[in-house]
C-alpha cells in the first residue's frame, strides 16, 4: 500500500506492508531522511529485480502517517459508529479465564477432510512432540 508518511518530520511517499517485519528504501532517502543505520547483513529481492545487499538497519524509526482518509473509509466508520469508540484504549484489556470461545453444537462432529499436508522436517518434529 503506497502511502504518505513523515519520518523525522520529513514528508514521504512510500510503500509499507503492513503484514511485513521490515519496510525498504533506497539509500538517497535513507540519506534524506537523515536515517542512522545499523550494520545491515543479507540481501532482499523484490518482485522485479536481483536480490540487493542490505545497506543497512534504521530501528524504532517512528512514521507518522497522514493524509486525508478516503470517502469509502469515512462511510464505513460513520456507518459502525454506534459500535465503535471515539478513542481507541491505551493498552490491552485485563487477562481473563477465557478471552475467546466458539460454542459447538452438542453433539457435532468434525468434518471429514484430509488434514492439511506437512513439510517432512514438520512431520518428524509433530511426531516427536507427540511422544
Amino acid at each position: 500500500m503506497f502511502v504518505d508518511v513523515k519520518i523525522h518530520g520529513k514528508p514521504i511517499h512510500t510503500m509499507i506492508d503492513t503484514g511485513a517485519t521490515h519496510n525498504y528504501l533506497v539509500s538517497a532517502e535513507v540519506e534524506r531522511l537523515g536515517l542512522v543505520l545499523e550494520k545491515g547483513v543479507g540481501r532482499v529481492r523484490t518482485i522485479n529485480s536481483a536480490a540487493q545487499p542490505i545497506a543497512g538497519v534504521a530501528k524504532a524509526v517512528l512514521i507518522k502517517v497522514s493524509g486525508p482518509i478516503p470517502s469509502v473509509i469515512k462511510k464505513l466508520l460513520k456507518e459502525f459508529e454506534d459500535v465503535t469508540p471515539n478513542e481507541l484504549p491505551r493498552k490491552l484489556p485485563p487477562k481473563r479465564a477465557v478471552d475467546h470461545k466458539i460454542e459447538l453444537v452438542p453433539g457435532t462432529k468434525p468434518p471429514a477432510r484430509a488434514p492439511y499436508r506437512m513439510s517432512q522436517p514438520e512431520l518428524v518434529e509433530l511426531r516427536k512432540q507427540l511422544k
